[in-house]
């Protein structure tokens, strides 16, 4: 079982302040990783319904999962069910009712396990009547259980049922005057809303854009807004997506080094983070996911690290 040093803060750093309230550093702790090996680092984060923190390690091929302070508690190696190699897991979620899904985007795969690491159930390449599928750049699970997906070939979200059955498919959507739209990161709200982020690139780099897509649970689209907010910073990179329980949007700036988080149509709230190595300041964040307690939990994957943040209101 591999070990981790546990870093706990136990008092409060302002991080941001907007009207309203904001958010307060709570806390960090180290992620396991080879300093020398650039890839040898967490790239996914998950948050179960009783706290615990999913870590998903390509490199070692390995899940971990921590208390909510860091404390490591438990970790299982991914390995192919049919020849026993190990399998580098990517995108992770955790549904309401605690089962753990994965996916695997190397060999096509989504496997699903229960809380502690059990194999209960795989599909992917070879196992659906979609042979583009490529087992999910992101994934996320619904509130009934559906499980949806990016199929980075098709530039399109798929779903399924817990038990990976296709129940169907749809598109992002894409503008006349820009490129196609490539989708980055998935959440699903409690009301079953699924929120895409989509970046448009140009062959100039200072053009691209990055929107949130909001669809139905089958698909319909309802709206869509552009992630620069009310100070036009250029927003390319979105790399982690997740809605709390009051419907507000967080995404995940990779390039821009830092978080913005809207409402659940599109009204910017708030922002924070720079690049640095110091408490709120981020290399990098790759995936971001909230606790039920509304803690935001980041992935710094620059600085080796994950942060915790809580947000507090104006009359706190």
């Amino acid at each position: 079982m591999l070990k981790t040093r546990y870093i706990a803060f136990l008092f409060f750093l302002t991080v941001s302040a907007v009207s309203g309230g904001g958010y307060t550093f709570v806390g960090e702790w180290p992620v396991e990783g080879d300093p020398e090996i650039i890839t040898d680092r967490p790239f996914g984060l998950a948050i179960g319904p009783g706290g615990n923190v999913y870590l998903a390690y390509p490199l070692r091929h390995r899940i971990n999962y921590y208390s909510p302070t860091g404390t490591l508690i438990e970790g299982w190696l991914t390995k192919c069910s049919v020849f026993g190699n190990e399998q580098s897991p990517f995108a992770v979620d955790v549904a309401p009712s605690g089962l753990f899904y994965t996916s695997f985007p190397v060999e096509g795969r989504i496997k699903y396990y229960t809380p502690t690491g059990t194999l209960l159930g795989e599909w992917g390449r070879w196992m659906t009547p979609y042979p583009s599928f490529r087992g999910g750049e992101a994934i996320a699970v619904g509130p009934n259980g559906y499980v949806y997906v990016v199929n980075v070939c098709g530039r399109e979200i798929m779903y399924f049922t817990p038990e990976g059955s296709f129940l169907g498919k749809w598109n992002v959507k894409n503008f006349a005057e820009r490129e196609i739209g490539y989708p980055t990161a998935l959440a699903v709200s409690r009301e079953a809303g699924v929120y895409v982020t989509v970046d448009y690139l140009y062959s100039d780099p200072d053009k691209s854009k990055s929107y949130v897509q909001c669809f139905d649970a089958s698909g319909s689209f309802l709206s869509m807004w552009d992630l620069a907010g009310p100070s036009n910073q250029n927003f390319s990179s979105a790399s982690g997506v997740a809605v709390d329980q009051s419907g507000v949007v967080y995404v995940t700036d990779l390039l821009n080094h830092c978080v913005r988080y809207f409402t659940g149509t599109g009204s910017f709230l708030g922002a924070w983070g720079k690049e640095g190595t110091g408490r709120g300041e981020f290399r990098f964040p790759s995936d971001i996911d909230v606790a039920p307690n509304g803690d935001v939990y980041i992935l710094d994957f620059g600085n080796r690290r994950v942060q915790y943040f809580r947000r507090f209101s104006s009359t706190d």
